[in-house]
């Protein structure tokens, strides 16, 4: 639902979170009203279906490695960074 009484709910609860140094995560994006509603609101991570369809880490790394052109999809030392830094950002 995207109405005006959600968005003051998403925006109160980010900024509950973020006065506690915790980061807020919208779950269950499954357009682009909803996106924008998060967005503005603040939330810094958010998932669902628009954004993408569940999978694997491996994945996540290869299409992470792929938006970098200079460097080769076969260095696995790069690789290795790549899967470091995503599982350090997910501790956060």
């Amino acid at each position: 639902m995207h109405t005006e009484e959600n968005r003051k709910i998403t925006r109160s609860i980010n900024e509950v979170a973020n006065s506690l140094g915790a980061v807020t995560v919208a779950e269950g994006i499954e357009d682009q009203k909803s996106l924008d509603m998060v967005s503005e609101s603040g939330v810094a991570y958010g998932q669902g279906f628009y954004i993408g369809r569940p999978t694997s880490l491996d994945n996540v790394c290869s299409e992470v490695i792929a938006l970098e052109p200079d460097v080769p999809t076969t260095d696995t030392e790069h690789r290795s960074n790549v899967l470091r830094f995503l599982a350090r950002d997910l501790q956060r």
